[in-house]
Formats: C-alpha cells, sequence, structure tokens
C-alpha cells in the first residue's frame, strides 16, 4: 500500500507520497470509510485492471470541505 496527498492550501500539480496518514474522525466516520473500503475493494475485483478510482465523498455524499479520500488501483 502507497499513500499520497497533497498540502491543504496548495496546488500542486502531482501528490507528494506519505510516510504516515493520520485519521480524525469521529466513529460514525470511521465506520462509512470502512465501507467505503470495503465497496472499493468489491468494485477493484469486479472490474480487474479496468478499475481506476473511487471518491469517498461521492460514496457517502459528505461535505466537499472535509478531507477527500480517494482509492486508486495499482
Amino acid at each position: 500500500m502507497r499513500c499520497y496527498g497533497y498540502n491543504k492550501g496548495t496546488e500542486a500539480e502531482t501528490p507528494l507520497e506519505l510516510e504516515e496518514v493520520t485519521i480524525q474522525a469521529v466513529p460514525d466516520t470511521l465506520r462509512a470509510v470502512a465501507r467505503f473500503l470495503i465497496h472499493a475493494a468489491d468494485q477493484m475485483e469486479l472490474h480487474g485492471t479496468k478499475f481506476g478510482h473511487e471518491h469517498f465523498e461521492d460514496y457517502c455524499q459528505r461535505q466537499a470541505d472535509e478531507c477527500r479520500l480517494i482509492i486508486s488501483g495499482e
């Protein structure tokens, strides 16, 4: 697993590889993230190498001002 991200408020063209990720959230949000990760894994298996990526905010109808979580295939 590799993690990538952007610094908030910057306009970098490519994300940086992260060594560590910290998630600050309430239990309901963590459960929603867990469901989203299972959904993304199912989509990866279903679509194989044609899987592109999935957005948490699209899956759970979260606010756009929250941190965006995107799952990408290899």
